[in-house]
Order: C-alpha cells, then structure tokens, then sequence
C-alpha cells in the first residue's frame, strides 16, 4: 500500500493587540504669555495708546533684537505684499521721548535694553519750525531676491500727531480686550516669542484675525 503524506500543520502568525490609548502627543510648544497685536487703523499716537491700554495692554515695547524681528515680520505679513520690491509700512511702537527731550523711554518705564534706530536717527526732525517729534514708528521695507521676498525694519522719530497703524502688547490671559459683540475694528495678533498666529480670546494658536472692539470709542 502506498503511505499517505501528512501535511504539515500551518503556523498562525502572532497577532498584536490593537493599542488600547492614544499614542502619546509632543510636547506642545511653550506660549508666550504676550502678544503681539497689529492695529490698521491709522490715529495718532495718544489715541491708540488709550486703545491698547482699553484691551489691557499697551503700545508694544521691544526688549530685544528677537521680538524686533517677530513685529518686521508681523507687519509685513499684515500691511504688505512681501514680494513687493521697497514696499514700505510705518506703525506706531511706545517709544518715546514726550517726558524729556532726548531721553527715550518705554511705557510704565520699561527697562530700555535694545534700539534699532535708522542712521543718524532721532533726528527731531532737525526742529524745524518749532516741530518736536516725540514718539516713534517702526518702519518696514520689503524687497525680492530672485523671487524670495524678506523685509528689514528701522525705527524713526516721527510727530505724534501722524496717523498711523500701530502695534499693541496684549496678555494672553487678560480678557479685557474680548468684548467682540460687533466687530467694528480687527487686530492681527501673534505669540511674542514663536510669531505664530493667535487668537487670544480662546488662547488658541491659529492663522485666522481676530476681531475686538472697543465700546468706550464710539466713532471706530
């Protein structure tokens, strides 16, 4: 009789186990508790240093060549066509020399640590005319390199009566600038440290505007 062969037995392949949680996340990045908030309205220096301190803040102040660097880029990217070539915007910082002729000084007497004045500024215009030029703007020029936009910023002393857009300092945990039942005017506003968009009355990173109001101002 001829033997019959026996098959030899598959082997089943081990199974794994289907995970039972969420694997873990990174780390998230570590938020700044300031942010930097682009105003397009165009007023005078005073006026919108009331405005920022209705959101609870202030006119931005600039402790070091990093956050210089956060704010060119936040006005660039809100006021300008970065591809443009000598494309300029103008917006108000808190520097100023209103107090004292000469000595420049932050809001709430800020330490000064770092400037970033253009040559042979502040100027005061020379005082022609009796002109005093207390305050200062921050101004942003882009330019092409074959094809890749950037931009450089200086700072000038300019009249404190000049219209301009202007940049607030605002807390990320201070709601006091969240009133938004009607949106009558918008901010721009980004982490002080990373420059990543935000919106600060959700305390969400985000590349949406956010929209406040300020009640107090009825002619916005």
């Amino acid at each position: 009789a001829t033997a019959t062969a026996t098959p030899a037995p598959v082997a089943t392949p081990p199974t794994t186990p289907l995970p039972t949680s969420l694997a873990p996340t990174p780390a998230p990045m570590e938020k700044s508790d300031t942010l930097y908030c682009h105003s397009p309205l165009r007023l005078d220096w005073s006026t919108h240093a009331s405005i920022a301190e209705a959101y609870g803040g202030r006119l931005v102040t600039i402790p070091s060549l990093e956050r210089n660097q956060v704010i060119q880029s936040l006005v660039a990217s809100s006021t300008i066509d970065i591809g443009n070539d000598n494309d300029t915007a103008n917006v108000w910082i808190g520097f100023n020399d209103q107090s004292q002729e000469g000595t420049f000084v932050w809001p709430g007497n800020v330490a000064v640590s770092f400037t970033d004045f253009a040559p042979n500024q502040p100027d005061n215009n020379g005082n022609i005319f009796g002109e005093d030029q207390d305050c200062v703007q921050m101004q942003v020029t882009t330019f092409d390199v074959l094809g890749f936009g950037d931009s450089f910023s200086a700072w000038n002393d300019e009249s404190c009566d000049t219209l301009a857009p202007a940049i607030y300092q605002l807390s990320r945990n201070d709601a006091a600038h969240c009133p938004a039942a009607t949106v009558l005017s918008s901010l721009t506003c980004v982490d002080a440290d990373t420059g990543v968009a935000v919106d600060p009355c959700s305390d969400n990173d985000t590349n949406d505007i956010i929209y406040c109001r300020n009640d107090q101002l009825a002619e916005w």
